[in-house]
């Protein structure tokens, strides 16, 4: 079996030379990789689909306690400085984080070195951070068309309006597995008698929460070379499926 396993990656790396030179030059990542194999069809049938996971063997800190949120922000954060401003970029770091910090979790839960409540813990702390940076690319975009919404009772008196997201199911429970979906509703502030962008492309601050929301689902569901980052529910906003996709926080 495990056997079996290691040739499913040697197979998926075969024309990949760097790949290849990797584990050839660094003996500790070939001993680790046979030992992942032993636990079973997951971890290698990651490294089979994601072979960018091999860098993960040479980090000495594979099998240490899994990196708290401080972390995993720290790793984003280097992830996505170089994909400002290009759209196809920020889905690919978004992806390649995700699968790496999974990735890790994966390895400590499957040999035995993370408890299965810090399973979850981990699990929901990568999805709480992909979607605040997916938010926040949403919102450059969206702002870099639209400028910020703005709103208030008359034009002298203005402020910006914010939104959040709010999670329900097993991200809201902390609870996450490996396969779970995001069940999601995003609010926003927005109120009074002035409701719009301060441009350049002026729109009503609902068609600019609607478009931004859109995009944020986009990003998280997305095909890349990575893979697809989570399935999103959306249903669970209080008008259903046919109701508005970002819902006043009033009326929420």
């Amino acid at each position: 079996l495990v056997l079996r396993r290691l040739l499913r990656v040697v197979e998926a790396i075969a024309t990949r030379s760097a790949y290849l030179a990797l584990l050839n030059e660094h003996p500790t990542a070939r001993r680790r990789l046979v030992e992942l194999c032993r636990y079973g069809d997951f971890l290698a049938g990651q490294l089979a689909a994601f072979p960018l996971l091999l860098d993960e063997l040479i980090d000495e800190r594979l099998f240490d306690a899994a990196p708290d949120r401080v972390q995993f922000r720290r790793e984003l954060d280097a992830r996505c400085d170089h994909a400002q401003d290009d759209p196809e970029r920020q889905a690919e770091a978004l992806r390649q984080f995700q699968r790496a910090a999974v990735f890790r979790v994966a390895v400590l839960d499957l040999t035995g070195r993370l408890p299965l409540m810090q399973v979850s813990d981990r699990l929901t702390e990568i999805a709480e951070l992909i979607l605040e940076r997916a938010m926040l690319f949403a919102w450059q975009h969206t702002v870099a068309v639209h400028g910020v919404p703005r709103c208030g009772p008359d034009e002298a008196s203005l402020r910006d309006a914010a939104v959040a997201a709010i999670g329900y199911g097993k991200m809201g429970g902390i609870e996450l597995g490996y396969g779970s979906d995001l069940d999601l509703v995003f609010v926003h502030d927005s109120q009074g008698a002035v409701q719009r962008t301060a441009g350049p492309k002026v729109v009503e601050n609902g068609v600019f929460f609607l478009r931004w929301g859109q995009r944020v689902v986009h990003l998280l569901t997305v095909h890349t070379a990575a893979g697809r980052l989570y399935e999103v529910d959306m249903r669970l906003r209080p008008s259903g499926k046919g109701g508005l996709a970002v819902t006043w926080i009033g009326a929420f």
